[in-house]
C-alpha cells in the first residue's frame, strides 16, 4: 500500500522546491540562502526547517527524488516485455521513455543542465545512465571483438548520450522526443559516422 502523504505537505514541498530551482537559475545554487528560499515561496522559515535541514539538504533531497523518476523511465527491466526491431521511423522504446521524461520534467532539467546548473546532478545522472545501460552493452561487447576498450568505449557511448539530452534541453527542445529518440537509438546502433551517411 503507497504511503498516505498529507497534500497540504505535498503542496507545500512543491513550492519550495519550485521556489528553489527558480532561484538556482536566477543566481546560482551558492549564492541562495535558506531566507531567499522562503522569501521566494511565500512561507517562513520554522515551514522550511520543518521538512529540511537546510539548502543542501533540499537540493539532496529533489536530485534524489527526480533521479529516482528518471531511473524508471529508463529501466530496461520495464522493456523486457517488448521485442523491438530495427525501424528507422521508431525509436527504441526505452529511448522514446528518456525523452518523454525529460520533456515532463523540462523546467527541472532546463535548471540542472542549464548554466547554473548542479555539477552534481550531472555526475549523478551521468553514473545512473552508466549504471543502466552497463550490463546490456556488456553482453553486446562479450559477443563480438571490441578493438577498444571496454571502459573507455563505454563511457564515450555514455557521456554522448548525457550531451545529446543536454543540447536539447538547453535548445529548448526544438526536436520532438520522438525525433531525438531515433536519433538516440542511430547512434548507438550504428555509430555518429554511419548514422550521418558516411560510408565507412
Amino acid at each position: 500500500m503507497a504511503e498516505f502523504i498529507d497534500p497540504r505537505i505535498k503542496r507545500t514541498k512543491e513550492l519550495i522546491s519550485n521556489s528553489f530551482l527558480l532561484l538556482i537559475d536566477e543566481n546560482g545554487f551558492d549564492a541562495i540562502s535558506v531566507q531567499d528560499i522562503t522569501k521566494k515561496s511565500e512561507i517562513n522559515r520554522a515551514t522550511f526547517y520543518r521538512h529540511y535541514k537546510d539548502k543542501y539538504d533540499l537540493l539532496e533531497k529533489i536530485i534524489d527524488e527526480r533521479l529516482e523518476v528518471f531511473l524508471k523511465s529508463i529501466n530496461p527491466k520495464s522493456f523486457h516485455s517488448i521485442s523491438y526491431q530495427y525501424n528507422e521511423k521508431e525509436p527504441h522504446p526505452i529511448f522514446m521513455s528518456l525523452f518523454e521524461h525529460v520533456e515532463e520534467h523540462f523546467d527541472f532539467y532546463k535548471v540542472m543542465l542549464g548554466n547554473n546548473g548542479i555539477n552534481e546532478f550531472r555526475v549523478r545522472m551521468l553514473n545512473v545512465i552508466m549504471d543502466t545501460f552497463y550490463n546490456q552493452f556488456l553482453d553486446i561487447f562479450q559477443k563480438r571483438e571490441v578493438k577498444i576498450p571496454e571502459d573507455i568505449l563505454l563511457n564515450y557511448i555514455i557521456s554522448a548520450y548525457l550531451g545529446v539530452i543536454t543540447f536539447w534541453v538547453e535548445n529548448g527542445m526544438k526536436y520532438s522526443p520522438k525525433f531525438m529518440a531515433i536519433q538516440l537509438t542511430n547512434l548507438s546502433l550504428f555509430g555518429p559516422l554511419r548514422s550521418a551517411g558516411f560510408n565507412m
